[in-house]
C-alpha cells in the first residue's frame, strides 16, 4: 500500500484571498447584476416585461447620471487651469499650477508639470498672484 510522503507540518499559510469591496457601483456593475439575474431566473416564472423595462430605464438613468457627473467634474477641472492647487497623492503632497485637464480612463485629471493627478485628490486651490 502506497502512503503519502513528503508532508510536513511546516509554516504554510494559505494565500490571502480577501476581497476589498468597491465603495461605488458603476454602470458595468449594474449591467453584470442584471445579466446574472436574467441568467438565473426561474424559467417557469420569468421576469415580466414591465420589470425588465423598469430595470432598463434604471440602467439608462444610471448611464446618464454617470455622464453628467463626468462632465461636471471635467468642467470643475477645467476651471482650475492657471490656478495653483495642492494635491494629496498617496500621502505625497504636490503643489503647482494646473496646466490642463483631461479625461483619462474615465477619470478626470488635472496636470501639474506634465503629471496627471485625479481631480478627487485636489485638497486646496489658490489664485496665482501675478
Amino acid at each position: 500500500m502506497a502512503g503519502v510522503t513528503g508532508v510536513t507540518s511546516g509554516d504554510y499559510t494559505l494565500p490571502d484571498k480577501t476581497r476589498t469591496p468597491k465603495k461605488e457601483l458603476d454602470q458595468n456593475d449594474f449591467l453584470i447584476l442584471m445579466m446574472e439575474q436574467l441568467k438565473n431566473q426561474d424559467p417557469l416564472e420569468p421576469q415580466s416585461n414591465e420589470e425588465f423595462i423598469a430595470q432598463m430605464a434604471q440602467f439608462t438613468s444610471l448611464q446618464t447620471l454617470t455622464e453628467l457627473n463626468r462632465f461636471t467634474q471635467f468642467s470643475q477641472a477645467s476651471q482650475l487651469i492657471g490656478k495653483q492647487v495642492t494635491v494629496n497623492d498617496n500621502d505625497t503632497v504636490i503643489t503647482g499650477v494646473v496646466e490642463k485637464a483631461a479625461i483619462v480612463d474615465d477619470m478626470v485629471k488635472v496636470y501639474i508639470d506634465d503629471q496627471g493627478y485625479d481631480l478627487k485628490k485636489v485638497i486646496q486651490v489658490e489664485n496665482v498672484e501675478e
